[in-house]
This record gives C-alpha cells, structure tokens and sequence, in this order.
C-alpha cells in the first residue's frame, strides 16, 4: 500500500516538476517559476497528507493483529 502512494505521490511530483521547469523555461520569469512551485506544493499538499495518513493507519493495523489488543488496549500504555 505504502509503495502504490508512494509511487503515486512522486509520479505527480516529478510531473509537477517537469511542468514547473518547462513554465520557468518557456516564461524566462523568475516570479512565474515561483507561482508554479507554490502551485504544485498546493497540490502535493494532499497527497503527502494522504501518504502520512496511509503509514500511521498501516501501522495501527499492523499491531492490531499482530498483537491481538483492542485500541482501548493500547490507549491503556499511555495512561
């Protein structure tokens, strides 16, 4: 799961960066280049979110079952 995302997130990021540079290139501006590098952290915004949230969700899952106690249980270590 943690390497579908992750090819996922870095095909949008190196697309991302291809479209940057070609818009830097084409545009010959220094302002514009960094209006399409904002652009393109907004858009990895989410899936770097979604990337974090897979690993965290995969590890909760991982010790679930591996361990065999409830989420209560494992709340109980903290208190």
């Amino acid at each position: 799961m943690l390497l579908v995302i992750g090819l996922i997130v870095g095909g949008v990021g190196f697309f991302g960066n291809v479209v940057v540079a070609a818009v830097g290139e084409a545009s010959g501006s220094l302002a514009l280049r960094s209006v399409a590098t904002i652009g393109l952290t907004l858009v990895l915004i989410p899936f770097k979110c979604l990337q974090a949230a897979s690993a965290a969700v995969g590890y909760h899952e991982l010790r679930t079952n591996r361990e065999g106690v409830s989420l209560d249980q494992l709340v109980r270590v903290f208190e």
